[in-house]
C-alpha cells in the first residue's frame, strides 16, 4: 500500500510544459478568490451606457427637428426641333451655358414673380426675387442640348407653380427674340447673295482668259500633253535604275563567287558541264575501289584497269577547261550588263533634267488654275447656304415652330430630398456608441495613470496538481474552474500550505512569468536570493553561504559557487547572479548583515515581493517553492536523474521518481549539455538593460 502513496507536484503558475509526462491534470483559480461584480453593475459599463445614451439624445433630437427640405424639376431642350431628313445638330456648351444664364437672370425672375402676382398668387406665398434666385439651380446635361431647372426649398406646393411659370415665361421672351431675329437675319442674307453672284461672275470670265493664255486644254492636270510626257519619262528612268541596280547586284555576286574560288559555268555548259562530273564521279568511285583492291603496279599490267587513272585526268582537264572559259564568259556578260543599263539611265536622266523646266512652268500655271476653281467652288457653295437659309426663313416660316420644348414639367414632390432622418439616425447612434468606447478608454487611461504599476502587470496564479497514481491506461483530468470546486488539499492557503511531515509528498512549482514578476518587483536582497534558489541552491544552504562560497572570473577559470556541506558540490555562477552580487562585495546583502537570518526570514523576504508583485496569495510563494522549481526546470530540461543531486543537493529515491514523471521522453543529458540557470533570470538582464538606457 505504501508502495501506491506515489507523491504530488504542485505547480503554481501557468507553465509551458507543466502537463507533459503527466498522468493527469486539474487546473484551477488561485484560492484567493474575488467576488466579481455583475457586468451590468460595473463602472465601466455605467459611463458606456451614459455616455452614448446622452450623445445619441442630443444627435436624435437635432436631426428631427431640422425642417425637411422639397424639391421639384424641369427638362427643357433649348434649340429647335430635328426636321425630318436633317442632320442633328452637335451639342453646344456654349449655347448651354447662355441658356443657363438667360434662365436664371434677374429680369427672367422678376418677370416670373410679376406673372404669378398677376395670377393671384400673393407675396406671403411667393419668395422674393433673391430667394428665388438662391432656390433656382440651372444645370446643362453633359453632351446634350437640354437643360435641367431645378428648385429646392420648404413650401412644396409653390416648388412647380414657380418652374412651370419660369420656362412659360422664358419661352415666351425667347419666341419674341427669335421673331425678331428672323427678319433682321433675312434682309442681310439678301444683301449677301446679291454681292457673291457678282463675284462669281468676274471670277468665271478670269479662269477663261487664263486658259486660253497658259494653253490648258483639259481640266484633268495628268490629261495635258506636258505632264503625260513628263510621266512618261519619269517612269521610263525608274525602269532603268531598277535594271542597273539589279546588273550591278548580278555582277557583284559573281565577282565576289570568283574570288571564293566557285565555279562560275555560263548557262549553255551547264548540261555539259554536269555530264563530265557525273563522269569524274563515276571514275573516281571505280578508282577507288580498284585501289582498294590492288596495287597501282598491279593496275599498270591491266589494260581495262591502266585506262582508268588516264580517263580520269582526260575528264579533269576538260573540267578545269570549261571552269576556265565559264567564268570568264559570265563575268564578261554580267559587265556588258551593267554597262547598258547604267547608258540608258543616264540618258533618260539627261532626257528628264532637259524637260523639267518646260513641266514646270505648266504647272504653277495650271496650280494657279485650280486654286482660281477652288475660289470658284467655294463661292458657289457661299451662294447655295445663303439660298438655303433664305429657303428655311421665308418657306417653312420657322417662327411656327417651337423654339424650346418641355421635355419633363415640373410636379409636386411627396418627399423630402433631405436630410436623411433615418440614415443620419444611424449614423449618429453609431457615433454615440464609438463616443462612449472612447470615454471607457480615457476613464482607464486616466485611472492607470493615477496608479503606479509594475513593469510586468501581476499574473493569476493557478495550481496544476500532477499526481503520478493516474500514469496508466486509466488516466483521468479533472477540470475544476468554479470558486468552491477546489478541494481543501488544493488549496495553498497558509493552513494548507506543506509542512515538514508532508513536504516530501507535495512539490510547488511557480511558472516562469510568476517568477518573471516576482524578481521585477523584488529588490536586491530579494533578488540575491531568488536567483541563488534558481541556481541549485537549497533553503538551508542559504544561513551558511559566505564571501568564500562565491569564486569569481578573476579568481578561478569558470565564476563558481562552491558549497561545503557534508557532500560538498559546485554549482555555476551565471553572468546575471554575479551581476547583483559584486552589487554587493561579491556576497549576498544579507552575509554582511548583523540580522540573523533563517528559513523564515528567507520566506518572509519572498513574501513581501510577492505583495509588491501583487500576486495572488503571496504566502505561497517561499524558498521551498523557488528551490523546486529550479529543480522541475531541470528535469524538463532532460537532465539525467543521477546528474540532479550534483546541483540541487541529495534527493531521496521517492523524490528522484517523483521529479522523473517531469522529464521528456528523450534520452537524458548531461549537466553540460542544459541550461541550469532557471531561464526567469533574464529578466533581470532586461531591467539592467532599461535601467542603463535611461
Amino acid at each position: 500500500m505504501a508502495d501506491n502513496k506515489l507523491p504530488i507536484v504542485e505547480s503554481i503558475g501557468n507553465y509551458p510544459g507543466n502537463h507533459q509526462n503527466t498522468g493527469f491534470s486539474a487546473t484551477t483559480h488561485s484560492p484567493s478568490f474575488r467576488t466579481r461584480t455583475p457586468w451590468y453593475h460595473a463602472q465601466r459599463f455605467r459611463i458606456f451606457i451614459t455616455t452614448s445614451l446622452l450623445c445619441a439624445a442630443f444627435g436624435l433630437v437635432f436631426d428631427f427637428s431640422r425642417p425637411a427640405v422639397f424639391s421639384s424639376s424641369t427638362v427643357l431642350l433649348t434649340v429647335t426641333p430635328d426636321r425630318i431628313g436633317a442632320e442633328a445638330e452637335d451639342p453646344s456648351l456654349q449655347h448651354a451655358l447662355i441658356q443657363k444664364k438667360l434662365l436664371s437672370a434677374k429680369a427672367t425672375i422678376e418677370n416670373t414673380l410679376r406673372q404669378l402676382t398677376l395670377e393671384g398668387y400673393s407675396l406671403d406665398q411667393l419668395p422674393d426675387s433673391a430667394e428665388f434666385q438662391r432656390m433656382l439651380s440651372v444645370v446643362p446635361l453633359e453632351a446634350t442640348n437640354l437643360v435641367e431647372v431645378s428648385a429646392e426649398g420648404g413650401n412644396a406646393e409653390i416648388l412647380p407653380v414657380l418652374l412651370n411659370t419660369l420656362v412659360s415665361t422664358y419661352a415666351q421672351s425667347r419666341s419674341e427674340a427669335i421673331t425678331a431675329a428672323v427678319a433682321d437675319t433675312s434682309s442681310a442674307l439678301l444683301k449677301q447673295q446679291l454681292e457673291i453672284e457678282q463675284q462669281i461672275a468676274l471670277k468665271r470670265k478670269e479662269i477663261e482668259d487664263f486658259r486660253a493664255d497658259n494653253n490648258i486644254l483639259s481640266l484633268g492636270r495628268n490629261e495635258n500633253e506636258v505632264f503625260a510626257k513628263l510621266n512618261g519619262l519619269t517612269q521610263a528612268l525608274n525602269s532603268a535604275l531598277e535594271k542597273r541596280i539589279t546588273r550591278k547586284a548580278e555582277l557583284d555576286a559573281m565577282q565576289a563567287a570568283a574570288a571564293q574560288g566557285k565555279i562560275l559555268i555560263a548557262p549553255s555548259d551547264e548540261r555539259a558541264f554536269s555530264d563530265l562530273q557525273l563522269q569524274q564521279r563515276k571514275l573516281r568511285d571505280k578508282l577507288t575501289e580498284l585501289d582498294n583492291k590492288y596495287t597501282r603496279d598491279y593496275m599498270a599490267l591491266r589494260p581495262k584497269m591502266k585506262a582508268i587513272p588516264e580517263q580520269l585526268a582526260a575528264v579533269e582537264k576538260q573540267i578545269a577547261k570549261k571552269v576556265a572559259a565559264g567564268k570568264s564568259l559570265v563575268l564578261s556578260n554580267a559587265s556588258r550588263d551593267y554597262l547598258a543599263a547604267k547608258n540608258a539611265e543616264i540618258e533618260l536622266q539627261q532626257q528628264l533634267d532637259d524637260y523639267k523646266q518646260t513641266a514646270l512652268t505648266f504647272s504653277n500655271s495650271f496650280s494657279l488654275h485650280e486654286a482660281m476653281k477652288e475660289e470658284l467652288i467655294q463661292l458657289e457653295e457661299h451662294k447655295r447656304l445663303i439660298q438655303q437659309q433664305i429657303t428655311e426663313l421665308h418657306v417653312e416660316q420657322q417662327q411656327k415652330y417651337p423654339q424650346m420644348d418641355v421635355i419633363e414639367p415640373a410636379y409636386l414632390s411627396s418627399k423630402p430630398i433631405r436630410p436623411y432622418y433615418w440614415r443620419d439616425a444611424a449614423y449618429i447612434v453609431g457615433g454615440s456608441l464609438l463616443l462612449g468606447l472612447i470615454a471607457i478608454w480615457l476613464y482607464e487611461f486616466l485611472r492607470r495613470s493615477q496608479s503606479h504599476t509594475q513593469n510586468y502587470p501581476p499574473a493569476p496564479n493557478y495550481v496544476t496538481v500532477l499526481d503520478p497514481r493516474s500514469s496508466t491506461t486509466s488516466d483521468r483530468a479533472i477540470d475544476q474552474h468554479t470558486a468552491g470546486q477546489l478541494p481543501s488539499e488544493m488549496n495553498p492557503s497558509p493552513e494548507h500550505l506543506p509542512d515538514k511531515t508532508n513536504l516530501s509528498t507535495t512539490l510547488r512549482e511557480l511558472d516562469e512569468t510568476t517568477l518573471k514578476t516576482l524578481l521585477t518587483a523584488a529588490d536586491l536582497p530579494t533578488q540575491q536570493l531568488i536567483a541563488l534558489l534558481l541556481s541549485g541552491v537549497r533553503p538551508d544552504e542559504l544561513t551558511t553561504l559566505s564571501t568564500e562560497n562565491f569564486v569569481f572570473a578573476a579568481q578561478a577559470y569558470e565564476p563558481q559557487i562552491v558549497i561545503n556541506t557534508p557532500r560538498p558540490r559546485v554549482l555555476a555562477l551565471s553572468g546575471v547572479l554575479q551581476q547583483l552580487l559584486e552589487k554587493t562585495q561579491g556576497a549576498p546583502q544579507w552575509v554582511a548583515s548583523a540580522e540573523q537570518t533563517d528559513t523564515a526570514y528567507f520566506n518572509a523576504m519572498l513574501n513581501c515581493a510577492a505583495i509588491d508583485a501583487g500576486l495572488d496569495n503571496p504566502a505561497a510563494i517561499d524558498s521551498n517553492a523557488l528551490h523546486q522549481s529550479c529543480i522541475c526546470h531541470l528535469v524538463r530540461s532532460g537532465i539525467k536523474l543521477s546528474e540532479l543531486e550534483s546541483i540541487v543537493g541529495q534527493l531521496s529515491p521517492l523524490e528522484l521518481r517523483q521529479y522523473g514523471q517531469l522529464s521528456p521522453p528523450s534520452p537524458g543529458l548531461s549537466a553540460k549539455e542544459i541550461e541550469i540557470p532557471h531561464p526567469a533570470l533574464n529578466i533581470l538582464k532586461q531591467i539592467g538593460e532599461r535601467n542603463r538606457y535611461h
